[in-house]
């Protein structure tokens, strides 16, 4: 999976400083204060009715405990952001965790999951009341909508297959990895088919490609700390997955996310660094023409440094990325040290032309 010159022989030794930087626009989506919002994390970004919407997870002072909820903004070019809103109520003796928009049937819907946990509470990392909720954008408000699925927390917000229905990788509380497909009849319809996994591994954050094979692709975090990325692969528009196999693309035990731009180039935005303490530094975008071998990658942010305000979950780290392609550009959008939320701007045709 990892075949880029000079450094597919020995991805763990690879010296990030000399990686290619992609050169971009950045801009500042959300910038946290301390005890009003120290913790910012989980972003997403679409567009939709002439304007770019982010969502993320955001916390007073500590990720992933109670009162944890999501905010949003919105842009006009992707640059400049408006002040962020609330998305989700702030809850009382339970969690939101931002999960994505997704734009169905002409509206728009941002998912976020609900439940009761707290860290160091579970033996897992959700409770056993986790829920997918909906939230729809009407008239200047974001009413709920229901509940998209029980004890369900996705990754990324559903894909559209070729046969018109949709496709979203989940996991339930207890890290059991499974594909929800449907979501056409209703945004609760869905049917769910599992993924293998006779190692017993605990299996994160998977997310999907449709590759220009026409199989579908699973990317896979693994969380016992194997350093790369796992694969499943289904040959029949997701009803069935092959057994998930250890790739070669190096994996610092995060969150991936792909994206395949109207041009056939397949793109993977993930923390790639298998080295030291801080291996979600740098971010890092690889470009594939099958989807299958990913021969180049550049560096999205590497700089040096860490949080400018303490607290639970946070540490040196460009995290969490999600990112779209609008017009003749690529938006990739993610958590700069858990502080604030970042975009980053390229052009497409940049992608395309990166060196090997």
């Amino acid at each position: 999976m990892f075949a880029v010159r000079g450094l597919a022989d020995n991805p763990d030794a690879i010296d990030w400083n000399r990686v290619p930087r992609l050169p971009g626009d950045t801009a500042t989506v959300f910038a946290g204060s301390a005890g009003e919002s120290t913790y910012n994390n989980h972003a997403y970004l679409e567009h939709f009715d002439g304007r770019f919407w982010a969502m993320w997870s955001t916390h007073a002072t500590d990720g992933n405990f109670h009162g944890m909820h999501v905010r949003y903004a919105t842009s006009a070019d992707g640059m400049k952001w408006s002040p962020a809103r609330l998305l989700s109520p702030i809850p009382k003796g339970k969690r939101y965790v931002a999960r994505g928009f997704w734009v169905r049937d002409g509206a728009l819907l941002a998912l976020a999951s609900l439940d009761s946990g707290q860290p160091k509470k579970q033996p897992h990392w959700a409770a056993p009341d986790l829920t997918l909720e909906a939230f729809e954008w009407k008239r200047g408000r974001w009413p709920e909508l229901g509940t998209v699925h029980p004890d369900t927390i996705n990754n990324f917000p559903p894909k559209k297959l070729p046969g018109g229905v949709w496709a979203m990788a989940r996991r339930d509380y207890q890290f059991n990895l499974s594909l929800m497909m449907g979501g056409v009849k209703g945004f609760n319809q869905w049917e769910i088919s599992p993924v293998p996994n006779p190692e017993g591994r605990p299996f994160n954050e998977p997310d999907l490609l449709i590759r220009p094979d026409g199989k579908i692709a699973m990317h896979i975090r693994d969380n016992r700390a194997s350093r790369r990325i796992y694969r499943s692969v289904s040959a029949d528009g997701g009803r069935t997955w092959s057994t998930p196999l250890r790739t070669n693309f190096p994996d610092a035990n995060a969150k991936n996310f792909n994206l395949r731009l109207r041009n056939g180039l397949c793109v993977l935005v993930s923390n790639a660094n298998t080295q030291g303490p801080h291996r979600r530094v740098p971010l890092t975008l690889a470009t594939s023409r099958d989807g299958i071998v990913y021969d180049r990658i550049a560096v999205v942010e590497g700089a040096p440094g860490g949080p400018r305000m303490p607290g639970h979950d946070k540490g040196p780290g460009y995290t969490y990325p999600h990112a779209i392609e609008h017009g003749d550009h690529v938006y990739v959008i993610y958590a700069h040290h858990r502080d604030d939320i970042v975009v980053r701007r390229f052009s497409a045709a940049q992608l395309e032309k990166m060196p090997a």
